[in-house]
């Protein structure tokens, strides 16, 4: 994970990333999920294309507070994290 300014992270996609990133904000901690191709729901017996369940992926991305974190662009060796530290919606 790098910081390229006080208001924005990157985090690194690793091998078992499979999409559908989102963020939780408590109020302290910022928490990355998304899909994770280690687990998937219909792995026996199905012909279908393997889903895969949605997990933590990052546990505690950063500690902050009076922030409003979104995703601001994923690609495809990273996903940037916009912090909005003056608390305003993007």
């Amino acid at each position: 994970m790098s910081a390229k300014g006080k208001n924005t992270l990157t985090i690194p996609i690793e091998p078992h990333f499979a999409g559908d990133y989102r963020l939780e904000y408590d109020g302290k901690y910022v928490t990355l999920f998304g899909k994770d191709n280690r687990y998937e729901v219909n792995a026996y017996f199905t012909p279908d294309p393997p889903e895969y369940e949605e997990m933590v992926l990052v546990p505690c991305v950063v500690e902050v507070r009076r922030a409003s974190p979104c995703i601001q662009e994923v690609t495809e060796g990273s996903i940037v994290i916009s912090l909005n530290l003056d608390g305003q919606k993007p």
